[in-house]
Formats: structure tokens, sequence, C-alpha cells
């Protein structure tokens, strides 16, 4: 379908490669995540209108483009707000060659919830060295942290969000391969087990959000060694040491 819609736009064939590429793979996204049902509180869809730019396509904002200002490269795919939404981000994200954040909020899916495993494509998404923010917060969705190999594999972000969802099972150690972390907000699931003691290899995180969960065990000892972290926890926030 989004190589059909290309062939519909009449000036598809003049933009550079790179803006041809930007434009297949947003395309592609709408198809995979269910886009001509897609509802917002606005009523409006600019998706994938001929006429207007890629940049201009996603609802979050006048005045807070996805794109940077200078070039028109995506630096941000945010989904926010949006009804009857369904389906599995594809492997063509990778073709957002300049994509920093990836942030899906406050969905409405057909089905019950989204699977956290199969949603994301995560060896495309490690491939992506630039990309820095992903939050899946708000869209209820289910699921382990495992393979937790498979979030490990995501390097180069800073910032985890996957608060507010119905995530299960417990938190995975190879959660520490993710060195450049700053935040990791994984608050308002079920998550069991430990807190683990490879949090504290992780050098630059800063914040570790876990309130209501249904944790067990002591927090870390090794925290204290982390003077800038603030962690909470069944709704205690502490400043360490």
């Amino acid at each position: 379908k989004a190589y059909e819609w290309t062939l519909d736009d009449p000036g598809f064939f003049e933009y550079p490669n790179w803006r041809q590429r930007q434009r297949f793979a947003l395309a592609t996204i709408y198809f995979a995540l269910n886009g001509p049902s897609w509802r917002f509180e606005d009523e409006s869809n600019d998706w994938l209108s001929h006429d207007k730019s890629e940049c201009q396509w996603q609802q979050y904002g006048d005045d807070n483009s996805p794109c940077r200002k200078d070039t028109d490269v995506l630096e941000r795919l945010i989904l926010y707000n949006i009804k009857q939404f369904q389906g599995n981000l594809p492997p063509e994200v990778r073709l957002l060659f300049g994509l920093e954040e990836i942030s899906i909020l406050e969905i409405t899916t057909t089905s019950l919830s989204v699977n956290l495993t199969s949603f994301l494509p995560w060896e495309d998404l490690a491939n992506m060295e630039g990309l820095k923010r992903l939050d899946l917060s708000s869209t209820d969705m289910h699921g382990s942290l495992i393979p937790g190999l498979s979030i490990g594999l995501l390097t180069s972000l800073e910032e985890l969000n996957l608060s507010d969802g119905s995530l299960s099972g417990t938190i995975p150690e190879e959660l520490s391969l993710l060195t450049n972390a700053k935040i990791i907000d994984l608050r308002n699931n079920q998550l069991q087990g430990n807190v683990p003691d490879a949090f504290c290899s992780m050098p630059n995180l800063v914040e570790l959000r876990l309130d209501n969960n249904s944790l067990e065990g002591e927090i870390p000892t090794c925290f204290q060694s982390l003077p800038d972290l603030i962690f909470s926890h069944d709704g205690t926030e502490l400043l360490m040491p």
C-alpha cells in the first residue's frame, strides 16, 4: 500500500532520495498501524497528504515540528491520542535515518492492548544509532520485558519510558546494557521480583522510577554509589545516597 501511495504522489520522484525514503517509511508505518482508520480528537488527519510536507502530518502541536528546521529531516516520530490503533511498528522505521525519538502515547487500540515483544522491530531499532528516546507510556502495553537482550540492543537510548501499562514478569538485568540511559521509567505496571543490582553498572543513570509494581526485596545497597540517582519505589522517592 505504501508503494502504491508513492506512485499516486505527483511530486514524489522530484524529492531527493533521502526524502523519498522518509515519506515512504512514514507511509509504511501509517498502513502497518491501521492508519486509514485512525481517529483524532479534532477529527483532522493530514497523514499521507500529497500536498503537505511529511513534517506536518503528525498531530501534536502547531509549533512543535518533528523535523529539523534547517533540513526537514525527521527527528521525532510521535503518535499521540489516536483511536483505532492496531498492528506492529514495521522494520521500515529504520529508513528514518535522523530519528532520535519514538513516542507512542495514550492510544486507543482496536484490541485489548499492545504486546511489547512483537510491537517493536528490536534489531532494526538497534541499528538506529541516533535513537535516544523511546516512550510507550499509557498505551496499555502488555507482555514482559523479556527478551531482555532485545531491549539491551538499544544502546544509544538515553530515556526509556514504559510506564502506565500492563507489563508483567521480572525486570531483566539486560537493561543494564543501556549504558547511555539517564532515565528509566517503569512505573504503574505489574512487574515482579527484585530490583536488579545490575542497575548499579549504568554510569549515566540519574532517574529510576519503579512505583506501583509488585516488586520484592531490598533496595540494592550499591545504589549508594550513584550520588545523583533519583529512585522511586512504592511511593517513596529517594535521592542517593
